[in-house]
């Protein structure tokens, strides 16, 4: 079995939980190609993994321009058809504006290449990650191999996680990508009935649970909950945007030292509301309680889980956060808003507690029950952590996604 892995931007800082995937495929034997649009930015090699992938990822708009020009002619010379439907099928994907219609002759240019690129790699079929321009591209260069006679990958199929493309389902031609794929790796229930919303019910079959799981290497479990600081240690991990809800989460903990409660706050990751987050920790006068240390490699995330007394989940808008399986790992008590999908992991009052998004007095009164029942904490960790194997372990959704392969014809 041979899968082409095509993702926008590879490998990042939040797709670890891709990297896991792609490590579980290839130690059943299916080989797993990787390809991209364009290189990552800023600190994105953060352990040996990484860098690994990024050596071995085929960056298809590394080529120069006279490099990329040629494969178009060529491809336009001898599969005239195919070059011609596929750009009337580019288009007719676009809205009416300008700015969709240039971002579509991209895509097209980019499809060609991949489809070229994937030919030479003899990939039959293409799996993306998440339903954003990789998305596109994928289902574009796929168009044009249905089209081509000779050995062009001919099929594709996406991960959908949310729920970024639930806000402007048009703009992210949700239907189209549906309809054309040969199926779609839903990350939760959640996600499958969204996209049930949205879509033809004769595409429903095509909706399949397939969960993500998070490098279980690293996650040995506690020893002990022992506290190691004098202060209660609470730790956030994710990327530095509004929708995370960090601003909540730092005024929760401001609260929480108005009440006498002590705690520091240390939050890992980075993104373009991190200026913001500061500011608020400056309003705040929390300099001493609240430390934004930016992004962190697996093993560093895996030590400050370890050392945490609890973590914190404050997001307004999730799909399945692989950051909440990686603290159930770690037995970590949890303290989290109840959006989305995160209740199919966890249950209120069972194994974490649960607070309204946006709600930073129910954050701050949560925070504050489970500093002051460690007991309970540990507990609620212990019933999370029993849990995960059943639905969430490595096997049992790689198996899923081979079966999903194998139904391609690979």
């Amino acid at each position: 079995m041979r899968v082409g892995y095509f993702i926008s931007r590879f490998p990042e800082v939040s797709q670890t939980f891709i990297l896991r995937e792609i490590d579980l495929l290839r130690a059943r034997g299916v080989q797993t190609p990787l390809f991209a649009i364009r290189r990552p930015v800023g600190r994105h090699i953060l352990d040996d993994r990484f860098a690994e992938a990024a050596t071995e990822t085929d960056y298809i708009l590394d080529d120069r321009f006279f490099r990329m020009l040629t494969v178009h002619v060529r491809a336009a010379a001898s599969h005239p058809i195919a070059y011609f439907r596929t750009a009337v099928r580019t288009f007719r994907l676009a809205r009416f504006s300008a700015r969709s219609i240039a971002w579509q002759g991209f895509y097209f240019v980019e499809a060609i290449l991949l489809a070229e690129r994937a030919r030479h790699a003899q990939v039959r079929h293409l799996h993306v990650h998440f339903a954003n321009a990789g998305a596109d591209v994928a289902m574009l260069a796929t168009h044009f191999g249905r089209s081509a006679a000779g050995n062009w990958a001919r099929s594709w199929s996406f991960t959908m996680h949310g729920p970024t493309e639930f806000a402007d389902v048009t703009a992210f031609k949700l239907k189209a990508k549906v309809g054309d794929a040969a199926f779609v790796a839903c990350i939760s229930h959640f996600c499958i009935s969204q996209l049930m919303s949205y879509t033809d019910p004769d595409d429903w079959y095509k909706l399949v649970l397939v969960r993500c799981s998070p490098p279980e290497l690293g996650y040995a479990g506690r020893s002990s909950y022992a506290r190691r600081e004098a202060v209660p240690q609470l730790l956030a991990v994710g990327r530095l945007v509004p929708e995370k809800g960090f601003a909540t989460l730092v005024r929760a903990v401001s609260r929480l030292l108005q009440e006498g409660v002590e705690c520091h706050l240390t939050i890992v990751g980075d993104g373009p509301f991190r200026s913001t987050i500061e500011q608020e920790v400056r309003s705040h006068q929390l300099a001493g309680a609240v430390e934004c240390i930016g992004s962190c490699s697996n093993a560093e995330v895996h030590a400050l889980m370890a050392d945490a007394d609890l973590f914190c989940f404050p997001s307004f808008s999730e799909g399945l956060p692989i950051v909440l399986l990686e603290a159930i790992l770690s037995q970590t008590p949890i303290v989290s808003t109840d959006v989305a999908g995160i209740p199919e992991i966890l249950h209120d009052r069972t194994s974490a507690l649960l607070v309204p998004p946006g709600d930073d007095e129910s954050l701050a009164a949560a925070i504050g029950e489970a500093l002051g029942d460690p007991d309970g904490a540990r507990l609620r960790a212990a019933a999370a952590y029993s849990d995960y194997e059943l639905r969430y372990s490595g096997s049992t959704n790689t198996d899923r996604l081979i079966a999903q392969f194998a139904g391609c014809g690979l």
